[in-house]
């Protein structure tokens, strides 16, 4: 028996190996639930219906060039004179700028041509090029409406196929608006599943 002043040091009693394993179990558990009750508890998201939604086509200055190059070598008959070397450019304010070589005089160097034009997208859902302005050496001829006619009809036949058919499987979609920065035209559409109300 072992006398009051002789008990067992603290770390030699049973209460301090007690309580080192019930620790060793509880900080545990006591740290998951903390984390589990902070954590935040959402439902699962249900699946999707979104049938539809919005989509941007942005065609640089480069890509209008050539397309509007092509427009115009292919429909170079229809027009009421030679153009060649062309360049676009767009500019913020909804304006794309044509510039070309246009026709010779009496076997001078071709006159510069620069036609202005505003793009919008019409009732049928169509990118349209409608000319403002035409000028020959500086001198303005958009008054000649033969020249503005052939222009358009040229540019817009050459784009007619972008505001149509499907661009993923499944998918067709509608052009919404057409806007211009610098160095680009910009195109919103509007994506859907054809029959499928949204």
């Amino acid at each position: 028996m072992l006398m009051p002043d002789q008990r067992p040091r603290f770390y030699r009693q049973r209460s301090f190996y007690g309580g080192i394993a019930i620790g060793l179990i509880l900080v545990p558990l006591l740290v998951l639930l903390i984390a589990w009750l902070g954590a935040p508890h959402s439902q699962a998201a249900a699946p999707s219906s979104v049938t539809s939604g919005d989509m941007t086509i942005s065609m640089n200055d480069d890509l209008l060039t050539t397309g509007m190059r092509m427009a115009l070598q292919r429909e170079q008959g229809k027009l009421p004179f030679t153009v060649s070397h062309v360049s676009a450019s767009t500019q913020t304010g909804d304006h794309v700028e044509l510039d070309a070589d246009g026709p010779s005089l009496l076997g001078s160097a071709p006159i510069s041509m620069m036609v202005t034009m505003a793009p919008r997208i019409t009732s049928q859902g169509q990118l349209d090029f409608q000319i403002t302005d035409v000028q020959l050496a500086g001198l303005d001829v958009s008054f000649f409406g033969l020249t503005n006619a052939a222009l358009e009809s040229a540019l817009n036949d050459q784009f007619s196929d972008l505001g149509q058919g499907n661009l993923v499987k499944g998918l067709n979609y509608q052009l919404l608006d057409v806007h211009t920065d610098n160095g680009a035209l910009i195109i919103t559409a509007k994506l859907y599943q054809p029959g499928v109300t949204s």
